[in-house]
């Protein structure tokens, strides 16, 4: 007889919840883990030049956080603000709108990335830092930290190098930031963009 083809439960970032995933890939939540502690402890300051541009922006998602959608939301504050972040070098580079998937086990995860920086000059080679947004009046529709956690056990499970994976999910003016190793998470607390020594914490830990 023909061998069976190996089956594979196919899920998509836009379906996974935290909590499930948890369950399913036997991960464990670790807020005093000694790495990601290092990654939140940075301490920088916004140059001035760069604060003159960014605190508009600030005032207008002030303003607005609550009225844009998605697009807007990345269009009119994150992508700007993360313009003056040097995301891009020799061999590596930001990328939006890719699809990512790998097989977990009996899994496969699978969809597109909001916004992922990755080594790689024309595609996403090796993802390693991803960030995804989100509209306040769609969050009880989906869990947000669910879906980058999903993005980033893909990319963990592509790579397959043993290096720390990175995320964040932005709600209106809200980010947090997600890190994981191996089988070990942890997630940030809320930080407000609207407020400056907050956004200041944001600026640093990016």
């Amino acid at each position: 007889m023909p061998k069976a083809k190996n089956t594979y439960i196919r899920k998509t970032f836009e379906t996974c919840h935290s909590q499930e995933l948890v369950r399913l890939f036997h991960l464990s939540q670790d807020q005093a883990h000694p790495e990601y502690q290092n990654w939140l402890s940075a301490q920088y300051t916004i140059p001035s030049d760069v604060l003159h541009f960014v605190e508009p922006l600030q005032k207008t998602l002030m303003l607005r956080k609550f009225d844009w959608n998605e697009m807007e939301l990345r269009d009119k504050f994150i992508s700007p603000f993360l313009s003056y972040i040097p995301f891009w070098g020799d061999n590596f580079e930001t990328f939006a709108g890719r699809m990512l998937k790998a097989r977990l086990g009996d899994y496969e995860l699978c969809g597109l990335v909001d916004w992922v920086v990755a080594k790689g000059t024309y595609e996403p080679i090796a993802p390693y830092f991803f960030i995804h947004e989100y509209k306040q009046a769609n969050i009880p529709k989906a869990d947000p930290l669910g879906q980058v956690l999903a993005a980033m056990l893909t990319a963990q499970a592509q790579n397959a190098d043993g290096a720390c994976v990175y995320g964040c999910f932005v709600v209106a003016a809200s980010w947090q930031f997600v890190w994981l190793k191996d089988k070990v998470f942890a997630v940030s607390k809320i930080y407000d963009a609207t407020d400056p020594e907050e956004l200041q914490k944001v600026w640093s830990v990016l």
